[in-house]
């Protein structure tokens, strides 16, 4: 159970020095342990990728329109109104135009950036090494900062609050979006480590939990759990008008529906049972794989699209943009922008 450990408006953000030897433990434990046991659990062929590409015919198509650079390893993706916003581990946080998909500047953040999120003016970045988060605006500007309680991952944003999950000691930080002023710290109960992924949406703030496998539903305002459903091996979350997708990695289907209003599960099986490496819901529910991203209708799962990659493509993050899929490739380092052909009549409109 999630226990509220402090809960202030008006006071200062909780300093404390950053515990640098645990860095690296934890950032591979958090960052790479999924891949492992995914690779150990769910076949990832050159069959696979061909069950994919010749399954069930699609009404639309992705197509892979233009393809950017990074100057460092991708770690987080997030699109606002002018920009696409890339962190880059240990080299910062790289702008990209939205427009064109030309690089417009880079910023050094000293630290290691784990994720970053936008709300369509302003970007928070995560940074591991000093235990913080940072407040960008599209400009590169820093505008404020707070600190997170054990090495950040995942960031969520609500109508008021930035929710940051804390790695190191399994927590939830919770900072008010206009000051950065810390409102609550969460941590979990002894039995449900570890979080692993977090997403905001109509109906409150989704988590995943790695040793009781669950993902838990809590109500935005009021920090308190509306309810919990057990599906294991959740490591991806996207939100949607109607629920929350999870991302499932391991034996079984891959993708698992929970509805927000009365927490029922539906799961969806990908053909060639891929693993999934990243999900995002807007106009289409966008899924990476190896060697694909496939567009599936956001409410039934239905496939309606794809576009099939280069098999040693890792596309580790994805964001739908209206009728743009952009994903970051962290085998060779690059941004990539998929155009989204799909007649009107499935369309749907965008997640919270």
């Amino acid at each position: 159970m999630l226990r509220h450990l402090w809960r202030n408006r008006s006071a200062g953000a909780d300093a404390r020095d950053s515990r640098c030897s645990a860095i690296a433990f934890v950032a591979a434990a958090a960052l790479g342990c999924c891949v492992t046991v995914a690779a150990l659990c769910v076949p990832d062929t050159a069959e696979s990728r061909r069950s994919l590409a010749t399954g069930a015919p699609a009404v639309g198509s992705i197509e892979l329109v233009a393809t950017t650079p990074l100057p460092g390893q991708p770690t987080g993706l997030a699109v606002s109104r002018t920009h696409v916003g890339v962190s880059l581990a240990l080299d910062g946080v790289t702008f990209v135009r939205r427009d064109d998909a030309s690089r417009s500047r880079r910023i050094r953040i000293d630290g290691a950036a784990t994720s970053i999120h936008t709300d369509g003016s302003r970007f928070w970045v995560a940074d591991m090494l000093h235990d913080r988060v940072l407040k960008l605006d599209e400009a590169g500007s820093v505008l404020g900062e707070f600190r997170v309680g054990g090495l950040p991952g995942g960031i969520a944003l609500t109508r008021s609050d930035v929710w940051v999950l804390g790695l190191e000691e399994p927590s939830i930080t919770l900072a008010d979006r206009r000051n950065q002023l810390p409102v609550v710290h969460l941590s979990f109960g002894a039995g449900e480590l570890w979080p692993r992924a977090i997403a905001s949406g109509p109906h409150g703030v989704w988590i995943s939990t790695g040793h009781r496998a669950a993902v838990t539903l809590m109500d935005a305002e009021g920090y308190v759990t509306r309810g919990k459903v057990a599906v294991r091996g959740v490591d991806r979350l996207t939100t949607t008008p109607q629920g929350v997708w999870a991302a499932r990695q391991g034996p079984g289907p891959e993708l698992a529906r929970i509805d927000g209003s009365t927490l029922r599960v539906q799961t969806r099986d990908l053909p060639g049972q891929l693993r999934v490496t990243a999900i995002d819901a807007g106009s289409i529910l966008a899924v990476a794989v190896r060697g694909a991203v496939v567009g599936l209708d956001p409410k039934t799962g239905v496939r309606r699209a794809r576009a099939v990659i280069d098999a040693d493509r890792e596309l580790t993050h994805v964001a739908v943009d209206g009728d743009d899929i952009w994903a970051v490739d962290a085998t060779h380092n690059e941004l990539l922008r998929f155009h989204l052909r799909l007649p009107s009549a499935h369309r749907e409109g965008r997640g919270g």
